[in-house]
């Protein structure tokens, strides 16, 4: 092949004349063309390793050199891929058990906030009974108190009894000895009325009829004697055990008194117990809260590494397009040479 070029040399028109061989120009077209082929079906596994003639080689060098940065780049891409789609399936898998994991201890706290907040409202329940309990011991407390007092008054209003029956008794042994005197003047009358005569008869009669009286008088005042003595036994055992009673009520008052105590210190305590359940019920019910949004938050990171997984498994798939490595058949070199170096 023969090119003309027009140009000027010591300033006088020129024509510069060069020949080349178009054998030479169809090898190195032909090693290119099958070289890119070869790229563009993915294949940088294999050099142009036939030489040409001088003035090609530095193209097969230099489609040599670009080849092996591009296997090299593609072989780390590849690496890369595959590391990321290993560290992704390990980030998924844990991403499915904390996520698992998540969605069970959201399920359990808010279990525990129900169970919880049952238990608040029992609580508050027994503090309100525990305050109704404490109003009732203190009222119990007071009836007690009076009840004593009205024990008290009784025994002192049954003492007074005692003491007016035996004075009356005093009257009695009065009368009875009045009686006594009297029948036995009755009975000196009617000797002396006998003694009379006829003239004392009447007064006889008369000292008759008061000894009779004197009789019944003695009679009625033993009669009532043995009454008030019997009232008198009945009122010392009536005393007797009004004092029992209000010995047993100043015991009951002193229990009273402790078991007040008692259910106003489980009342306190019952207040302080809801209040405390009360603030954690509302840490519970924050936690749940939180752990709800940590659930979701997982769930939203869970996605996102499936979807890291599938963007990884794509990259590997289309690094996976390119042969890095030649395939273990021995090679043909063939070295391309100029007409005129061809004999």
């Amino acid at each position: 092949m023969m090119m003309l070029f027009a140009t000027r040399w010591r300033g006088r028109p020129a024509t510069i004349v060069t020949c080349s061989d178009l054998s030479d120009v169809a090898s190195m077209v032909t090693a290119l063309s099958d070289g890119l082929g070869r790229l563009a079906q993915g294949d940088l596994s294999r050099p142009l390793e036939d030489r040409l003639i001088e003035q090609y080689e530095p193209v097969r060098a230099a489609y040599n050199r670009l080849l092996g940065d591009l296997r090299q780049m593609v072989g780390a891409v590849g690496e890369t891929a595959r590391a990321i789609d290993g560290d992704t399936r390990e980030i998924r898998d844990a991403a499915d058990a904390l996520s698992g994991r998540t969605e069970r201890q959201a399920a359990a706290l808010e279990q525990s906030a129900a169970a919880l907040d049952q238990l608040t409202r029992s609580v508050a329940t027994s503090a309100d009974d525990s305050a109704r309990a404490d109003r009732l011991a203190a009222e119990a407390s007071a009836e007690a108190a009076a009840s004593g007092a009205v024990a008290q008054q009784a025994i002192a209003a049954m003492t007074g009894i005692e003491r007016s029956g035996s004075e009356i008794g005093e009257i009695i042994a009065l009368i009875d000895g009045i009686a006594f005197q009297t029948n036995l003047l009755a009975l000196n009358a009617g000797v002396e009325a006998a003694r009379a005569g006829d003239a004392g008869r009447g007064f006889a009669v008369v000292a008759q009829e008061v000894r009779a009286l004197a009789q019944r008088s003695a009679t009625a005042a033993s009669e009532v004697k043995a009454q008030i003595a019997a009232a008198t036994g009945e009122i010392g055992a009536g005393v007797r055990l009004v004092g029992e009673t209000a010995a047993a009520l100043r015991q009951i008052l002193a229990r009273v008194e402790d078991v007040r105590g008692l259910v106003g210190e489980v009342a306190v305590s019952a207040r302080e117990q809801a209040r405390g359940i009360a603030q954690v019920n509302s840490a519970i019910a924050e936690m749940s809260r939180m752990t709800q949004e940590n659930a979701a938050m997982a769930e939203q990171t869970n996605a996102a590494t499936h979807g890291l997984a599938e963007r990884a498994a794509t990259l590997g798939g289309q690094v996976g397009r390119f042969r890095l490595a030649a395939a273990e058949s021995p090679g043909r070199v063939v070295t391309l040479r100029s007409r005129s170096a061809r004999g």
